[in-house]
């Protein structure tokens, strides 16, 4: 690296493998697998879906019309809240298949049986289809910058 790199447009100093510590005794360096950093990370932000068509669950549709959708089992830190974007006319976001019938929705919602271990979703249906199941996905176009569509977070 030159001298005066630091008074250059845009120049970056990138640093990796370091452990820093107060104290005048160093301990053992921590060695993390990338898959551990991910579990650790998935508690606090868990995305679902990035691009393209993402399976969201299988679920049923309850006599009121609403569906519920078992998401799967989820490892956060605290129940989560869901950010979701949401489609306008003509921009459907979200399928439903009953069959080989599919319909198409704005909006999903996190329901309130969520919990850190496991996550549902709910979506508007037909109350005449009650009983039936459903297979629910994220159904887009694709996004800027793969900015994540569909994600759960459990902030501090």
């Amino acid at each position: 690296m030159g001298a005066g790199w630091w008074t250059t447009s845009n120049s970056t100093f990138m640093l990796t493998g370091v452990q820093l510590e107060a104290g005048s005794t160093a301990s053992d360096f921590a060695h993390e697998s990338f898959d551990e950093t991910l579990r650790k990370c998935k508690r606090y932000c868990h995305v679902i879906s990035t691009s393209g068509y993402s399976l969201l669950g299988l679920g049923m549709q309850y006599y009121s019309g609403t569906i519920f959708i078992d998401g799967g089992p989820i490892d956060m830190r605290v129940a989560p809240t869901m950010v979701a974007k949401s489609g306008t006319s003509g921009a459907y976001m979200y399928e439903k298949v009953f069959g080989n019938s599919a319909e198409y929705h704005h909006q999903i919602g996190l329901d309130g049986k969520t919990q850190e271990k496991h996550v549902v979703f709910n979506m508007s249906g037909t109350a005449s289809r009650h009983g039936e199941a459903v297979r629910c996905s994220a159904h887009f176009a694709h996004l800027s910058n793969n900015e994540a569509f569909v994600y759960l977070d459990a902030e501090l």
